[in-house]
């Protein structure tokens, strides 16, 4: 008989400390806060580079970059003022990671970054924060001032040559906003759109500035890569996928929730069952894994490990760490269609396979799921898909046809029992379409 999986906390450890005030910086300094920033300004920026490369950590934002990597490409920017920028965005649907991070444990988050930038050469941060998240912005100003007043933050933190300002954005809610190049627009002040990359952002990015942009998530694992070292954070997970990974999971689960677990130290099905309690009311249908990027799949998909690499040989991406389930009375080709909707609003609208392959793929779809689909019509729907994967500005448009070839790869019977006219879950109206 295996063992239940329990949650491995890094980030979390104070989620549920008794007595814990996350809106205090007294109470994050007594749990041990703030420790990490006083050894890295001792040991120095090039030792903080240094570790975080040696963790292996990779970002927790849906791409998975080496964080190593991006500091030490803008590291290297010297001479030049710098920008570093934490994504607080999180518009991904079923993700609310971020946000349980910043509602638990802030200022982590706060000293991550005060951290990433004293590595990177860095005296101006932005957090990016989420159009649908209005509550935050004042808290982070709160907890700003109560690290200036503790010297953490501003002039001359803790007595060195070190100055650093943050200063939160607001977005206006659009998806596309989640990808680096848009949210560098709309903190300039201009329409949140994709742009065409002719230099990498580490070299010219925020007002043609070398920029750093981490996720919330990442930036959070800083202080204990610090503190404990970049081989002991190397050590947990497994080589391709070191750390930990705060999962997001909702739908038909009995205990739906952030539950942050060990990478590829279970499997999805497990987590389902034992931190999830299993599904409520009936048996599995299907799951979407890494958010409205990411896959519909069958049940039997779920005995994959947690992990990049084990996602990656099935084709797969844990995306933002979103895992979403359905039971069997849950269409898939319904739930296909709601997501092709999602990104069919999302899209910018920059470019053309994006802003006409949404919409074809959703109309597919609406046809499908009112009995008016045929082969033809969807096979030149996964003509157009690869089209966007390849010729799309942006992650948006590359992955927005995702939820679609994902029902058609991983649910062909019940795709061909709607083009005769039948939905086997009884969902979907028969009848209808957008033809």
């Amino acid at each position: 008989m295996r063992e239940l999986v329990r949650e491995r906390r890094i980030i979390l450890e104070n989620r549920s400390r008794e007595g814990y005030d996350p809106r205090s910086i007294d109470d994050y300094i007594a749990s041990g806060g703030y420790s990490a920033l006083k050894s890295a300004l001792e040991r120095g920026p090039r030792w903080v580079v240094n570790e975080v490369s040696r963790s292996r950590l990779r970002g927790r934002g849906g791409a998975g970059f080496h964080t190593g990597f991006k500091w030490e490409s803008v590291a290297m920017q010297r001479g030049r003022k710098k920008v570093l920028i934490a994504n607080f965005d999180e518009g991904e649907e079923g993700t609310f990671k971020d946000r349980t991070i910043v509602e638990s444990d802030p200022f982590k988050l706060i000293e991550g970054m005060t951290i990433a930038a004293y590595a990177m050469g860095i005296d101006k941060a932005f957090i990016y924060n989420r159009g649908e998240y209005p509550f935050f912005p004042p808290l982070f100003e709160s907890l700003f001032e109560q690290a200036r007043d503790k010297g953490l933050l501003g002039k001359g933190i803790l007595g060195r040559d070190f100055d650093l300002e943050i200063e939160v954005v607001k977005g206006a809610g659009a998806y596309v906003c989640g990808e680096s190049s848009a949210i560098l627009r709309s903190i300039e002040g201009y329409a949140g759109q994709a742009q065409i990359k002719e230099t990498r952002t580490a070299v010219s990015g925020l007002f043609s500035l070398p920029t750093c942009v981490n996720n919330v998530e990442t930036l959070s694992n800083i202080p204990y890569i610090v503190l404990e070292g970049g081989e002991n954070f190397a050590s947990i997970g497994t080589r391709q996928s070191t750390g930990t990974r705060i999962v997001s999971l909702s739908g038909d689960v009995m205990r739906p929730g952030a539950y942050e677990v060990e990478m590829g130290k279970c499997t999805l099905g497990e987590i389902v069952e034992d931190l999830g309690g299993g599904v409520s009311g009936k048996k599995i249908g299907s799951a979407l894994i890494g958010g409205a990027s990411g896959s519909l799949v069958p049940p039997h998909k779920l005995d994959m490990n947690y992990s990049m690499e084990d996602a990656e040989k099935r084709g797969l991406t844990l995306g933002s760490g979103v895992i979403v389930i359905f039971n069997e009375s849950r269409c898939p080709v319904d739930l296909a269609y709601n997501l092709s909707g999602f990104f069919a609003h999302e899209s910018c609208g920059k470019c053309t396979p994006c802003r006409t392959g949404t919409h074809h793929i959703m109309r597919v779809l609406s046809n499908l799921r009112g009995g008016k689909g045929d082969e033809k019509e969807l096979k030149k729907a996964l003509d157009i898909a690869s089209v966007m994967d390849r010729a799309s500005i942006c992650g948006l448009g590359k992955t927005a046809s995702t939820p679609f070839r994902s029902l058609m790869m991983n649910f062909e019977e019940v795709v061909d029992l709607h083009v005769r006219g039948e939905c086997p879950r009884h969902v979907c109206p028969m009848g209808g379409g957008d033809r």
